[in-house]
């Protein structure tokens, strides 16, 4: 189903003029057998430099909404563009290139996505923080405990309890420490590259802390990146079939969601059922796709805007 409008006669876009808190991107580029993406990893309160979309057939914007209907779609368009947006410099410069944008994260009203902000927030900053506080507690009790004994009373069942109470402390506090690692490129408003040790040690602990700590995948992340990836990989197949070729897309999301390169070489069958099982009775909903195409008027400073809402036939 296809749907255009116009606002009011066509929609303005401002110029994507550069500033100074513009980053360089952290980019990330990957091919499947279905297309190629270059993964641009931003901070959600800095803006997305235009240069991170030349030369890719269509753009692939993070942002949960209730885009699969056309009011949801404007009001995801008009977000997309607002002046505090990280996109803002993204929208004007697909427009002008008339490349297609396409909106395909989680699929949520308000009050839903205020249930996925406060399921981020739990699993993502409460949860590590009081784990970590428990490991620290043990760690320090297993040491004072140990420490308070000479040499001479010491016994192999003490260093045994010492051993113990250091190992969980340790895997207790992993999450935690993981997310220090962040720490300088928050407080310097930079996204890090892909050779950076720090940030390279943080993706590694954050993956096996993930690994480990199967009570901190949330929708808000792990499903959603999921998500993202096979209807990424779905958008490749289509515009595929359009342009005769393989094509090129480039994929904006936060930071957070580093590791979204691996999950779009996960088999297809393996996203879908983990998909399923993940989201449960929303399965089919999230499989709504919105395509945004900008046509040209006879204000060659305006276009008109035309939105297609597609679907994934895998959700069923």
């Amino acid at each position: 189903m296809k749907q255009s409008f116009e606002n009011p006669a066509a929609k303005k876009f401002p110029d994507a003029k550069a500033e100074s808190r513009t980053l360089e991107p952290n980019v990330v580029e990957i091919e499947t057998e279905k297309g190629r993406f270059s993964i641009v990893y931003s901070l959600h309160d800095i803006p997305v430099r235009p240069e991170t979309i030349r030369n890719v057939d269509a753009v692939i914007l993070e942002l949960v909404g209730n885009y699969d209907s056309l009011e949801g779609a404007k009001k995801d368009i008009d977000l997309a563009s607002d002046k505090r947006s990280s996109y803002r410099y993204i929208l004007p410069t697909a427009a002008r290139s008339e490349q297609p944008l396409f909106f395909l994260d989680f699929i949520a009203d308000e009050s839903e996505t205020k249930k996925l902000a406060q399921e981020m927030g739990v699993k993502n900053q409460i949860l590590p923080m009081v784990e970590f506080l428990f490991g620290t507690i043990l760690t320090i009790g297993g040491t004072i405990n140990y420490g308070s004994k000479n040499r001479l009373e010491r016994t192999r069942r003490d260093f045994l309890k010492l051993g113990g109470a250091s190992l969980l402390g340790a895997y207790l506090s992993l999450p935690k420490l993981s997310q220090v690692l962040e720490a300088p490129y928050a407080i310097k408003h930079q996204v890090p590259g892909q050779t950076d040790l720090i940030w390279r040690a943080h993706k590694m602990s954050g993956n096996f802390s993930k690994l480990i700590h199967p009570e901190m995948r949330s929708v808000g992340y792990e499903t959603r990146n999921i998500l993202i990836a096979q209807k990424s990989e779905t958008v490749a197949k289509l515009l595929a079939q359009e342009l005769k070729r393989k094509p090129k897309l480039s994929i904006i999301v936060g930071a957070g969601h580093y590791g979204l390169e691996h999950t779009l070489q996960i088999d297809e069958n393996s996203r879908v059922g983990k998909l399923a099982k993940d989201l449960g009775d929303k399965f089919r909903k999230q499989g709504a796709i919105t395509r945004v195409d900008f046509q040209p008027t006879e204000d060659p400073e305006k276009k008109r805007i035309e939105i297609s809402f597609l679907r994934d036939e895998h959700f069923k």
